[in-house]
């Protein structure tokens, strides 16, 4: 498949498998643009993983005409939303950061998490309910401060480094108010469809919440139901990708999509069909600057 020049889309590697050479061929042959990849990928975590092959590591990039286009960081499911992650979370973020910074990325990706949920129903009686409803407060003002300070830490890191410190969840509103609060160059949004449908929301309705905000789009597919989110094939669905497309042009975004095709059965062909559904999404909505699609064989 020829190579998607007109945009930047590119793939997140770290389940086509631990042999980082393979993977980026892989992505190559695939029509992408360029990578991201997880700072846990085993061979970035390797203790032989020096400056020597890191240099081997963007030679192998440029040769094969693909971009760094993020690292991604996180700690378990809940991001920094759990105290016990914050400290992984930020260790995790600043060997991102240095990495970002001597092999040239784009972009630090950190998932801070969702919001805690609200209490359940209870047959407690009133006074027991105004002193849960004091604990929820209290619980959330502290998780509130925690989330603050992980954040500044990490900006704190990213305007030293030089680097741009893109944040998600699956709580849009929720993640406005956080970057909001946080007044910035180096840090905006990521659009994370998987987190926004596992968290129950829509891509597009999350996409008009951010807007203005967003520098990364992280494309995937999923169908939830029954309180189960399950990753599926790009565009069968419950994403909508044509209108969520449709809206960030609106917005003039210029910022990369990574493809992310994890908890797929077959990875690789996910990637190709993923690579083929966006080749032609574009080319419908720009069929005079479209790639052109080319069956390949890997």
């Amino acid at each position: 498949m020829e190579k998607m020049t007109n945009r930047n889309i590119s793939l997140h590697i770290d389940t086509l498998g631990d042999d980082m050479r393979q993977s980026i061929t892989a992505a190559a042959q695939l029509g992408y643009s360029g990578i991201a990849v997880g700072i846990g990928h085993p061979q970035l975590s390797a203790s032989d993983f020096g400056t020597t092959a890191r240099r081997q590591w963007v030679k192998m990039l440029q040769a094969h005409q693909l971009e760094l286009t993020a690292i991604r960081a996180g700690a378990g499911v809940r991001g920094c939303v759990d105290p016990v992650n914050a400290e992984v979370l930020i260790h995790q973020a600043r060997r991102a950061f240095e990495l970002a910074r001597e092999c040239c990325a784009g972009a630090v990706v950190v998932y801070l998490g969702e919001p805690s949920q609200p209490p359940s129903k209870s047959s407690a009686t009133p006074s027991a309910l105004h002193r849960q409803g004091h604990a929820v407060a209290d619980s959330d003002s502290r998780q509130a401060s925690m989330i603050d300070a992980v954040l500044d830490e990490l900006l704190s890191a990213a305007d030293r480094i030089g680097i741009t410190l893109v944040v998600s969840s699956g709580d849009p509103a929720w993640l406005k108010e956080i970057i909001r609060g946080h007044c910035s160059k180096t840090v905006g949004a990521a659009l994370d469809t998987y987190r926004i449908l596992a968290a129950g929301f829509s891509p597009e309705d999350a996409a008009c919440q951010l807007a203005g905000m967003i520098k990364l789009w992280i494309c995937a597919d999923a169908v939830r139901g029954g309180g189960v989110t399950q990753n599926v094939q790009l565009g069968t669905g419950q994403a909508h990708l044509q209108a969520t497309v449709k809206i960030l042009e609106e917005q003039y975004f210029s910022g990369a999509t990574i493809v992310d095709i994890r908890g797929l059965a077959e990875p690789l062909a996910a990637a190709r069909h993923a690579a083929q559904k966006l080749a032609e999404l574009f080319a419908a909505r720009q069929p005079a600057s479209a790639p052109r699609v080319v069956a390949n064989q890997l």
